[in-house]
């Protein structure tokens, strides 16, 4: 049963039997972003208010009704401007949830990050919202996420390529180095050298193709793994902290927080 989690003025939706789906609702939020990315693919809807929406290295202005659709691993940012309020809703799916609900010929397309501003788009999505949050089961909510995500690419299926472009080998062999390190200090010459590459051009193109620089994207990369043990364990703080290579707790609650406008502890649940 999906049980939602206040956090202040942002609840969360989690649904033990749909682990790879989370829905977030911000009401009222003056809440600001660094840069960061999610693992699976993420809608958005802007209910209430303004906010920008950074993706691509473009900028968009996002108002009532707007839907955004999110890559996975798509550098972005929404953020209101100083001191102006929105509401919104996000909802996050993991790698795997995409392959559990759709067939093999739709899980192989690669979105466009896409800005829709369609009251069609916007009613189908917030409908899709609505149902994850609610108490239905949870075969009906799958079904409901396979019929939207179908829906949309049907209405707009110049935004989605048939394959993702592949990554150079350089960049694929440093990003499964600093995966496969997350835990460890970020040591640029040892990337640099695992690349084949040198250490100037190895920051200067990490950050052209990645939209981050190294060590923004380990951040990036240690903040989600959190986000996993936060939701599926009950791991103290201090251990996750430790796990995910931050030097303590109160680093690891900082990023946490620029990233996810949330403290850990919020996140989970608890204080």
């Amino acid at each position: 049963m999906s049980r939602p989690l206040l956090v202040g003025n942002i609840r969360f939706w989690r649904d033990p039997a749909l682990p790879y789906i989370e829905v977030r609702q911000a009401q009222d939020s003056r809440a600001c972003y660094q840069p960061h990315t999610h693992p699976g693919f993420s809608l958005g809807l802007v209910d209430a208010g303004m906010s920008r929406f950074e993706i691509a290295a473009q900028t968009f202005p996002i108002g009532p009704g707007s839907v955004v659709l999110i890559p996975p691993n798509a550098v972005h940012a929404c953020n209101p401007d100083l001191q102006a309020r929105w509401a919104y809703r996000m909802i996050y799916l993991e790698n795997g949830g995409l392959a559990r609900i759709l067939d093999e010929a739709l899980h192989d397309l690669h979105l466009l990050p896409t800005l829709l501003t369609d009251p069609a788009d916007y009613l189908l999505v917030s409908q899709l919202a609505d149902g994850l949050c609610s108490n239905r089961d949870p075969l009906l909510k799958e079904d409901l996420l396979a019929h939207t995500l179908e829906e949309l690419l049907r209405r707009h299926a110049q935004n989605w390529q048939v394959a993702q472009p592949m990554p150079a080998q350089w960049l694929t062999r440093v990003q499964a180095f600093l995966a496969a390190n997350h835990a460890e200090p970020l040591n640029l010459d040892a990337v640099a050298a695992e690349a084949g590459i040198s250490l100037y051009h190895l920051i200067r193109s990490f950050k052209a193709a990645c939209g981050l620089t190294p060590h923004a994207w380990l951040l990036d990369l240690r903040i989600n793994r959190a986000r996993e043990l936060l939701r599926n364990t009950q791991l103290p703080l201090s251990e996750i902290a430790l796990q995910t290579g931050f030097a303590d707790q109160s680093h690891f609650s900082r990023c946490f927080k620029e990233r996810m406008a949330v403290t850990p502890g919020r996140y989970r649940g608890r204080g």
